[in-house]
């Protein structure tokens, strides 16, 4: 009787990109699974990753293209990308290699954690005509300081606008602006965008 695959002949995989617990942003990634036969890389194997991340399953290839750095060398990959549509929250990403009668599984859990917090501590709760408003601030994600991060800021009262200007934050994720509020400024509760 045949007592299945031989230990020897056995797939397993694991996973190279991402690793389990990864928190992503939206944006375009690269999913790396290396393959082996016993102890050695799989250079044949059809490898499929499934996941509510992706519309359908998704074909990983060991050909030197789809993000694939070698062609043959065992690392099976394909290119995905997360858009403005996905959902932030934790998402399983299951993988399945088969070569002949033998199959290896295996899963990780990824976060995606889309969002920047802007932090702008020189705000205060009020400010008479004549002052200067500071609008410095500091862009971070879940890694810390976003460099180069675009900035759109927005001083309105009512929907009206009363200032606006684009930024670009430093190699620290640091921005600084200000706005002079004059005397022809109308009194009230104002929005910061």
């Amino acid at each position: 009787v045949d007592c299945g695959t031989c230990a020897e002949d056995a797939l397993t995989l694991a996973f190279r990109d991402p690793i389990g617990r990864d928190t992503l942003k939206r944006g375009p990634y690269k999913l790396k699974v290396i393959v082996f036969k016993g102890t050695t890389t799989e250079e044949n194997a059809r490898v499929t990753a499934e996941s509510s991340l992706f519309a359908r399953p998704l074909a990983l290839y060991n050909d030197g293209t789809h993000g694939d750095e070698k062609s043959g060398d065992g690392v099976y990959t394909i290119e995905f990308e997360t858009d403005k549509d996905t959902a932030p929250g934790e998402y399983e990403i299951r993988v399945t290699a088969q070569r002949d009668a033998s199959t290896a599984e295996g899963s990780i859990k990824i976060t995606i954690d889309p969002n920047y917090q802007i932090s702008m501590p020189s705000i205060l709760k009020s400010y008479v005509q004549g002052e200067r408003i500071a609008l410095d601030g500091t862009v971070t994600n879940f890694k810390g300081a976003v460099p180069n991060a675009s900035v759109k800021l927005y001083l309105d009262y009512l929907g009206q606008m009363l200032y606006q200007e684009k930024l670009t934050a430093d190699s620290n994720g640091e921005f600084k602006a200000s706005y002079l509020v004059s005397f022809a400024d109308p009194e009230g509760k104002w929005h910061i965008k």
